[in-house]
Order: C-alpha cells, then structure tokens, then sequence
C-alpha cells in the first residue's frame, strides 16, 4: 500500500510455507471485529498511530500483527502510538520514520509465546520484504533461559533472510526503538548513551538514552544497502 491510498485494516495473505503457514493462517483472525475501547480496536490502533511527517527523508512501513484476547487486542492504540512515537524519534538523526500501514488480528492462541518454533512460525508465512513486521504478543519467553523478554528481532531458523519484530505486551516504550536497532545491524552495546546497551546504569538518565553516534554511522550504512537490495522500501 502506498501513501496515496487510505489506511485501513488489512487481510494477510500469505504464500504456502508448509503445516506452519496452514496453522498460522487459521490462528489469525480475518476480519474479526473487536468490542473494546474506539481507540483501542483493530481500527483505532491505525487511525491513532503517527504518521511519517513530511520532513522526514525516509518513510518506512511497519505491518502490525497483534494478539487478541476477549474481543480486545493485548495492547492499546496510546501504547502502540508510544513505541512508534519513540522509535521515530530515535532514527529522527538518520533521517528515517516509520508508519502503521496495517493492523491485523492473531488469535489468542499466540498469546505466549515459549519456542523458538513458535517465533519461526509466529511471522514465517505471512513474511515479505519492504515492510518492517512486528507481532505483539502478550508473554514472550526467553529461550535461553528461565524467564520474559521485553522484545526480540528473530531470524526464521529456515530461512534467515526471513526476519520479523516480536514484543512482549509488557514492553518498555523505548523497546521496538531497541529491536529496529537490530533490524538495522546493531548488537547490543556498551555506550553509556546507547539505548543497545542492556546494562543497568544510573548515567545518563533513561530520558537522555539513544544511539551512539557509532551506531548512528552503522546505521546509515546499513539503510543504504538495504534501500539498494529492496528489503526496505520507502512510502515516498
């Protein structure tokens, strides 16, 4: 969808990746009306979320798939509109935005989510490339050990240029900031400024955190081949 065309929410669809795909196309809900909050509804979580503003150099689309659980999704539209507003801000110095293009339902079987089978099959037959997908789910288990994440950037087992954001509802406002940094080639740091840095620290303030300017430099190469090979593509 480009940006002429009206926001709305979207049907998947998704090629044929084997069982996983057939399961996952059966778990999402096509269409399913939500009984929630306006705001908060399939349709209030697009409307709500920022858009790209004009001054930005690059515009890129984020493809929402969100848990709904009792006719309400795990999350709302001001939490949704938080992690894009964050994010925005975030890669404001390299010039790129981001923007909802769609919201689509998964069932509340995807709520939790413990294996590693379960993050390959979370996004593998719904994945395509241009778009930046993220799945918000309400638990999301660290698989490494006994515990939650807050997010992660996964890589398809099978495929690993197959790639997809997953966030755990109980998500900090500065996480899919942190999991795009991944999506742009960053490993986890240890600037103090850097908000890659996972270590707990007192300075500088949580407020004041944000890519080194290393990172901001990596990124911008980083950008730049991935506009070259097409696994983004802007919605100028």
């Amino acid at each position: 969808m480009n940006r002429a065309e009206p926001q709305r929410v979207r049907a998947g669809r998704f090629p044929r990746y084997g069982v996983a795909a057939v399961l996952l196309a059966v778990l999402l809900l096509f269409g399913q009306p939500l009984h929630g909050a306006d705001d908060d509804t399939l349709e209030g979580i697009l409307e709500a979320s920022p858009k790209c503003v004009d001054t930005i150099e690059h515009c890129f689309a984020i493809e929402l798939f969100i848990v709904v659980k009792d006719g309400e999704p795990v999350q709302t539209a001001e939490w949704v509109t938080g992690q894009v507003e964050t994010a925005n801000a975030h890669f404001e110095p390299i010039g790129v935005a981001f923007e909802l293009a769609s919201v689509q339902a998964l069932d509340a079987g995807l709520a939790t989510i413990t294996e590693r089978s379960e993050r390959d099959m979370l996004g593998r037959g719904a994945f395509r490339t241009g778009v930046v997908q993220v799945y918000v789910v309400e638990h999301l288990a660290n698989v490494d050990e006994e515990g939650e994440i807050y997010g992660v950037h996964w890589r398809d087992r099978e495929k690993r240029s197959r790639r997809w954001l997953i966030l755990s509802s109980l998500s900090w406002n500065t996480t899919l900031a942190h999991e795009l940094g991944h999506f742009f080639g960053q490993k986890h740091s240890d600037y103090p400024i850097s908000i890659m840095n996972k270590t707990a620290r007192s300075e500088p303030p949580v407020a004041q955190r944000t890519f080194a300017d290393e990172e901001l430099t990596s990124m911008r190469k980083v950008l730049a081949k991935m506009l070259k090979k097409k696994q983004l593509v802007d919605r100028r």
